[in-house]
């Protein structure tokens, strides 16, 4: 009998050399970075030549990732050098996230359509890795996702719901998960920084993020409260998205830091493997944070972290690392609830 494959052992046992490799890539959002971090770690291990990556804004490269053997970069907004890439290679790789989901735009229809012409014109393989596809998307979303189903030799969904999704279309789909669940297997030596990314005075280490209006706003007006009932505890509050992406929680953290004596913040820019590395070391403050690859990250490295869902993806993996745990809602959360999350994670620690 045929044993399941993950995608790890996919990685590892497949000829995957001269590839083209595309995601959300070069945005400065942590969880792409880091899923290009992870992925590019697993080809230079097993020595992959000629693998091509379509990476936006290639200046910032070198400050989130480090140079890996084998791996070449083409600009990603420059469509002509996309195309060549992908025509002159012999793979054809989406390399995890939830492009099949509620932000779908026609770039994403426009890449589904061009991976089925390259299975069935110029006969690529392809392949969908650790990708998500959620019912949250557009009738534009679940037409892409058709033809990238269609398009591809194999596909690993990373959650149930996208996995329930894809198969319907794609027979050869398998359930498995992110690929940034994958980061227990990368050397963390190289990733050791001399200067910390978190200071060393933080007890309470807060993200933000881009949602939508009403969710947002309840989750930084809580945040706010916080700080604000707790002048004696060090806050310190980031985004994990370039300025320019996320120019509202940027501002509101700056004004955040003049305001209130008790918050510091630092640069979304760095290496990804970074942070878990220092989260590895062990760290006494706790993590609120909505992203989901900041709780898969959290949780990898025994950090402490608040359960708190915004999406379907987000309440998955909270069920999958602790079904016994009812997560907060970011919509319906309060002040209240995260004063008790850290209250009692500081008795845990002392």
């Amino acid at each position: 009998m045929k044993r399941k494959q993950d995608l790890y052992t996919f990685l590892k046992e497949t000829n995957l050399d001269n590839s083209f490799l595309t995601g959300f890539y070069g945005g400065g959002n942590y969880g792409d970075e880091l899923l290009l971090e992870v992925l590019a770690n697993i080809f230079e291990a097993k020595k992959s030549q000629n693998v091509k990556v379509s990476y936006f804004n290639i200046s910032n490269y070198p400050t989130m990732h480090r140079e890996f053997k084998g791996v070449k970069l083409v600009e990603g907004t420059d469509r002509a050098q996309v195309l060549i890439g992908m025509l002159t290679s012999r793979n054809i790789i989406i390399g995890g996230g939830g492009l099949w989901g509620l932000d779908v735009n026609k770039n994403i229809l426009l890449l589904s359509t061009l991976l089925f012409v390259l299975r069935y014109v110029f006969f690529k393989k392809v392949y969908l890795l650790g990708v998500g596809y959620y019912n949250s998307t557009p009738k534009l979303g679940h037409r892409s996702a058709y033809l990238a189903s269609k398009a591809a030799n194999k596909i690993f969904a990373r959650d149930d719901e996208s996995y329930k999704n894809f198969i319907k279309y794609k027979k050869s789909t398998i359930r498995d998960k992110d690929i940034s669940a994958y980061m227990n297997h990368i050397d963390l030596t190289r990733y050791k920084r001399v200067n910390k990314i978190i200071p060393q005075s933080t007890e309470v280490l807060i993200f933000l993020r881009r949602m939508k209006k009403s969710k947002q706003d309840n989750y930084n007006n809580s945040v706010e409260k916080l700080i604000q009932q707790n002048p004696e505890k060090k806050f310190t509050v980031a985004i994990l998205e370039s300025a320019k992406e996320d120019a509202h929680n940027d501002a509101l953290i700056r004004s955040w830091a003049k305001k209130f004596n008790n918050v510091t913040t630092f640069s979304p820019i760095f290496n990804p493997l970074e942070l878990y590395s220092e989260f590895m070391e062990g760290a006494s403050y706790c993590v609120v944070a909505p992203q989901y690859h900041v709780i898969i990250t959290a949780h990898a490295a025994g950090i402490s972290f608040m359960p708190i869902v915004y999406d379907n993806k987000v309440r998955q993996v909270l069920q999958e690392i602790n079904p016994t745990v009812e997560p907060y809602s970011i919509e319906t959360l309060k002040t209240e609830d995260i004063q008790l999350f850290i209250d009692q994670e500081h008795k845990r620690v002392i």
